[in-house]
């Protein structure tokens, strides 16, 4: 049996896939099996695939498109390999992606989730218009990064294929376009997360993706707000108001506004220090991290609001008080000339 099972749906991606194949096929690690799912393609992208004769590729080619997460699931339950590694058919592996990923599983057997940075292109090869995402790299670090964030990069990742077995855990129709992000909620019950601190994918971005930005935004809005009720289980909907305004980065800077969002914030952090969910200290730092940043949106709309954070603030007359009413101002002000 092969060490790694890579799992790539295709759907019209025949401007892409051939790309796509050689970059799994020239991977410095050889030990794997690709699973090609053509889900129903109407254009040349299954006769592309018939022409490698790569023993390692086994093609599935279906007449009917049935829909990402049927051929991800399939995927899973064909696969034989130790890990499964996700590959698009429109993005480029590295060539030391598998190598790098299976070096660092084999030698962390408690991480059963591995990502990595990857370059964000556009509809061409220019490298000129690459955009580089760094995800966070430690398991807590990832974990309270979700509560806001997908913090993988789904067509780079490598799974222990054990734990999607053992757990029954398989990609959920009812969240796509984000059944990713759903699948990182899940696993976090039963493993450790990890992302490599190196670009190991290029992930293309052209106007022939399924997906649309909209239907994105409501789904993952919608796993943020089912994972911060996990901490919170008797979330108002006030506060879930306040929490997708957090999400979404959009602020009202009226006082009774603020104060209501000061409160739930707390509320948040004081919470966890009971239950202790996430570590204590990253979290707090990360909400408080937050409430700067509306901090320095609302200032620099109406500095009257800064009258609000002086009797807000809980120790007066300290030098975290002062300093702080200083970062205010000084934000109000910078933000007043970018605004102009």
């Amino acid at each position: 049996m092969p060490l790694i099972s890579v799992i790539m749906p295709v759907y019209n991606a025949e401007k892409y896939v051939s790309t796509a194949i050689e970059s799994i096929l020239t991977q410095t690690f050889t030990d794997f099996e690709l699973l090609i799912f053509n889900d129903g393609s109407t254009d040349k992208s299954g006769e592309i695939i018939q022409q490698f004769t790569d023993p390692r590729i086994k093609l599935f080619d279906y007449e009917t498109n049935a829909g990402l997460v049927t051929r991800l699931n399939a995927g899973i339950d064909f696969a034989t390999g130790k890990y499964i590694a996700r590959m698009d058919a429109d993005d480029i592996s590295l060539p030391l992606r598998f190598e790098k990923q299976v070096h660092f599983l084999e030698n962390n057997p408690e991480i059963g989730l591995c990502g990595a940075w990857i370059y964000e292109i556009a509809d061409s090869d220019d490298p000129r218009k690459k955009k580089l995402y760094k995800y966070v790299q430690d398991h807590d670090g990832i974990c309270i990064k979700l509560l806001r964030h997908n913090s993988f990069a789904h067509p780079v990742v490598m799974m222990r294929r054990i734990i999607l077995i053992d757990h029954e855990i398989r990609y959920e129709h009812e969240y796509f376009p984000s059944e990713d992000y759903r699948l990182w909620i899940r696993l976090k019950h039963f493993t450790r997360f990890y992302n490599i601190p190196e670009t190991l994918l290029h992930y293309r971005v052209h106007k022939n993706q399924t997906s649309t930005l909209e239907s994105h935004n409501k789904k993952s809005t919608g796993i943020k707000i089912e994972l911060i009720r996990e901490l919170l289980v008797d979330l108002s909907e006030k506060e879930e108001a306040l929490y997708t305004d957090i999400i979404k980065q959009k602020y009202k800077n009226s006082s009774s506004y603020l104060s209501d969002l000061y409160s739930f914030i707390n509320r948040i952090i004081n919470t966890n220090k009971i239950k202790k969910a996430y570590p204590p200290a990253l979290l707090t730092r990360e909400f408080e991290s937050i409430w700067k940043s509306v901090s320095r949106k609302c200032i620099g709309k109406n500095r009257k609001v800064i009258l609000f954070w002086m009797k807000l603030y809980p120790t007066k007359n300290s030098f975290n008080y002062y300093a702080y009413i200083f970062y205010l101002l000084l934000s109000s002000f910078k933000l007043s000339k970018e605004l102009k």
